[in-house]
C-alpha cells in the first residue's frame, strides 16, 4: 500500500525530464521513496518477534464456543470431544433449534450447556451467545 502512495516521488523525475528531455535519476529522492518501504518490510518480518509478541498481542484465555444443531445425535459426541483439553475453552453452548433425537441428551452428558432455540442459524447463535 506504501509503495502505492510513494508513486509521487517519481513526479519531479519526470517533471525534470520534461523540461530537460533527458531521463535523470534524482538519487536523494529515491531515499524517500524507498526507505519507509524497507522499514516498513522489516518491521513486519520482526513483528512476530519474542520482545515484540507479548507486548502488542496476547492469546485469549476464556473462549466461548456456540454450535447449532439440528438433529445431530449421530456426530454431536464426536464434535464434543473434539473440543476438549483446550486450556483456553471456557465453555461449549448448544444452541438447539427443536432436534427430535436425542441431540440434547448427548450434548449435557458431553459437558455442555444446552440452550433451547428455534430454528436457523443465525437465530441459534444469537441465542447461544445471549
Amino acid at each position: 500500500m506504501y509503495l502505492q502512495a510513494a508513486v509521487v516521488f517519481t513526479f519531479p523525475v519526470l517533471a525534470l525530464d520534461y523540461k530537460t528531455g533527458v531521463f535523470q535519476e534524482i538519487h536523494w529522492l529515491k531515499l524517500l521513496e524507498y526507505g519507509p518501504f524497507y522499514v516498513l518490510l522489516a518491521l513486519g518480518i520482526f513483528r512476530n518477534n519474542l520482545f515484540l509478541k507479548d507486548r502488542f498481542f496476547s492469546a485469549p484465555h476464556n473462549i466461548s464456543v456456540i454450535i447449532p444443531t439440528l438433529n445431530e445425535a449421530g456426530s454431536i459426541s464426536r464434535c464434543l470431544t473434539s473440543l476438549q483439553n483446550h486450556s483456553a475453552l471456557k465453555e461449549v453452548i448448544i444452541a438447539d433449534g427443536g432436534s427430535t433425537d436425542k441431540t440434547r441428551e448427548i450434548a449435557v452428558d458431553g459437558g455442555a450447556r444446552v440452550v433451547e432455540s428455534q430454528k436457523g442459524r443465525g437465530l441459534q447463535i444469537s441465542t447461544g451467545a445471549a
